[in-house]
């Protein structure tokens, strides 16, 4: 297991005036750079790789109609975050953007907070974290999904795991496919959490430890597939868990 802790990680700054998410795709019109704090990651150019972030937009971003060859999930943290011209989720929904599946064109608006998670899937291994516009897109594979999935997890009711521990399950894709849930333990109670694929969680909401290890909100861990770890709470403590692709 391995814990970040959002509190400890300095912003960075990304974003290149030629992205193809430009208005006009011109290299004479600089887009505002996107901040962000990785939290976990796997290793760049090998089979598997991932990526966990906080982004933050101090400025508003246009972006053109693309596709990207990662699975990609994004939860709301702050503000309204659009994915097509007329749809944005709201603060505390996700999103769930499959690989090849094209959205866009949209604005999102300055002050927006996202934890963006990418991973590899399919075949498209080792992934580049560039996008496709339609214009230029080639050869591409057949598409599982027409359009993304937009979840409310507060629609999705919580199923009880023992005295104290609650679970949501909101998405499965395939058998080791990407998956979404969420784990909710009370005050002074404990649970024993198993990985069943490799896992990231983030840290949504409370406090407590996880493995031994004393975790905050928007922290971020990386668990490996059959990885057992013991999770307490001091202040009802709340976990989106991100299973990756297989």
């Amino acid at each position: 297991m391995r814990v970040t802790r959002y509190a400890e990680i300095e912003w960075s700054r990304r974003g290149k005036a030629d992205s193809v998410g430009a208005p006009d795709g011109a290299s004479n019109r600089p887009r505002p750079a996107t901040e962000v704090k990785v939290l976990q990651r796997g290793e760049p150019g090998r089979q598997g790789y991932f990526e966990m972030v906080v982004s933050r937009y101090p400025e508003h971003k246009d972006y053109k109609r693309h596709r990207h060859i990662v699975d990609q999930i994004r939860y709301t943290l702050a503000g309204s975050s659009p994915w097509e011209p007329d749809r944005a989720t709201e603060e505390g929904g996700l999103l769930y953007v499959p690989a090849h599946t094209y959205y866009g064109p949209y604005v999102r608006p300055a002050g927006v907070e996202l934890l963006a998670v990418q991973c590899a899937a399919g075949n498209d291994q080792p992934f580049e974290e560039e996008s496709v516009p339609p214009e230029l897109d080639t050869g591409r594979p057949p598409t599982r999904f027409t359009v993304p999935i937009e979840l409310l997890p507060d629609a999705f009711p919580w199923r009880v795991a023992a005295p104290g521990v609650r679970i949501k399950d909101l998405l499965r894709v395939a058998a080791q496919g990407t998956a979404l849930s969420m784990i909710s333990v009370a005050d002074g109670k404990r649970h024993q959490l198993v990985s069943g694929q490799r896992t990231l969680a983030f840290v949504l909401r409370g406090a407590g430890t996880v493995g031994g290890q004393a975790v905050a909100e928007r922290d971020g861990l990386y668990l490996d597939p059959a990885e057992e770890v013991d999770v307490s709470s001091d202040l009802e403590l709340e976990l989106l868990l991100i299973g990756l692709p297989t």
